[in-house]
């Protein structure tokens, strides 16, 4: 059973210009091709029931630069 459709992976690939890195039975990885940090990963939720997501975390580095 696919976690997300043909739709959602071109948002990512096309739109988000991501690169699809990995497809396991459990999610799915994606990259950014600019910036290879740059990541997001699908989860799927294979109980059927409401997450709880508050413990999520969202690690962001910024990579500041003098112009």
């Amino acid at each position: 059973m696919p976690i997300i459709g043909r739709q959602a992976k071109n948002f990512y690939t096309k739109f988000l210009d991501m690169k699809w890195v990995m497809d396991m039975i459990w999610g799915l990885i994606f990259a950014s091709n600019k910036n290879k940090q740059a990541q997001i990963t699908m989860i799927q939720n294979t109980e059927n029931k409401l997450r709880d997501n508050k413990p999520i975390l969202l690690p962001i580095k910024v990579k500041h630069s003098e112009y």
